[in-house]
């Protein structure tokens, strides 16, 4: 195969590619071949899909951050559900996204521990692309979505480690909640865990990343987490660290539903936030207090060291082309006084320790 190197900045078009890496700093590097469509332009980051191997592998780790993330205030109240004595607070970046041509997402994301309580309380960073298809009508509303992520457990794991997750939703979130933990859904399924893992859609490709089972590290560093639907194989593909490690088979979805975050008719959103779900909540007031860190030791967002994302990115594709777009999010936090956030260009850092 040849091999081609672009500059920071060259602004040619390229060619087809099946395989290569973008790497941080200096020359863009690609191997070139047949497969995706790929262009290089002036202050545009570019990325390869998989296809049906992983040998086509490229990525961004350049996404710009000159776009602002609009600040909204504090909402004040923790969503809660009192039938399962849960409330959920939130850091986040959001973006609406509409069209057709927006098929993934990417982001960096800091690794930590935070502390939990009680045992099944849990801490989490995680990125989310996915339709809104209505609600039922008791109220619960319905999506098609993948998230991805890091989650410290201790109730689902066994330990205070924080691990790689893969989590995709069909409708009713509560039909596919126990694809949080295979090895739970397997017990109950009496179905060996990889049978269900695949019963979730997801098909294991690397022999290193295993998605609810593997620990991440932390390192002090962030690590690029990716979604993508690759219109080549008809699946959505999910990259970790320097690999796509596997994908949801997109059949698994009804009629092979969602092949685009947003679209005709569908409202498409992607997320990107910091969680704590918290299992000590009252079930007689409204004044819900968490007592779980969120983020980097509990520390605020607006702390020197607090966790942090960065590199928020749109996956579009156009003319047999894909791009990696800065996102335009709207940053939100549940309640300031417990977890907070700091939002500047297309980053932003967050955490807190609770109320307690």
């Amino acid at each position: 195969m040849l091999r081609l190197m672009f500059e920071e900045g060259n602004s040619r078009v390229g060619r087809k590619i099946i395989s290569g890496v973008i790497r941080s700093g200096g020359a863009k590097v690609f191997t070139v071949g047949l497969g995706v469509l790929l262009a290089v332009m002036l202050g545009m980051a570019t990325m390869a899909l998989p296809g049906k191997t992983l040998s086509g592998s490229a990525i961004s780790t350049q996404t710009s951050e000159a776009q602002s993330i609009p600040y909204v205030s504090p909402g004040g109240s923790a969503g809660c559900d009192f039938s399962i004595n849960s409330c959920w607070w939130y850091v986040t970046a959001k973006q609406t996204v509409s069209g057709s041509n927006t098929i993934g997402a990417k982001a960096r994301m800091s690794q930590h521990a935070p502390w939990t309580d009680p045992m099944n309380d849990h801490s989490l960073a995680e990125m989310v692309v996915g339709n809104y298809l209505g609600s039922t009508s008791s109220g619960w509303a319905l999506f098609d979505s993948i998230e991805v992520g890091w989650v410290v457990w201790p109730e689902v794991y066994g330990d205070k480690k924080p691990h790689l997750f893969v989590k995709p939703t069909r409708g009713d979130q509560r039909d596919t909640a126990d694809c949080w933990w295979p090895d739970w859904r397997a017990k109950k399924n009496r179905q060996t865990p990889e049978a269900a893992r695949k019963s979730c859609g997801w098909v294991q490709k690397s022999n290193q990343w295993y998605p609810n089972r593997s620990t991440v590290a932390v390192d002090g560093r962030t690590h690029l987490y990716q979604i993508a639907y690759d219109p080549a194989d008809g699946n959505w593909w999910v990259w970790y660290n320097n690999e796509w490690i596997g994908y949801i088979k997109g059949d698994w979805w009804p009629n092979h539903r969602f092949t685009r975050i947003g679209g005709q008719n569908t409202n498409g959103k992607v997320q990107w936030y910091g969680e704590v779900q918290d299992t000590k909540a009252p079930q007689n007031t409204k004044e819900e207090i968490p007592c779980t860190d969120m983020g980097n030791n509990g520390k605020f967002g607006t702390e020197k060291g607090a966790a942090v994302m960065s590199h928020m990115g749109l996956l579009k594709i156009r003319n047999g082309s894909v791009f990696s777009h800065p996102a335009k999010p709207i940053g939100e936090e549940t309640d300031a006084r417990y977890y907070s956030g700091k939002f500047k260009g297309n980053r932003f850092s967050y955490g807190g320790p609770g109320g307690c």
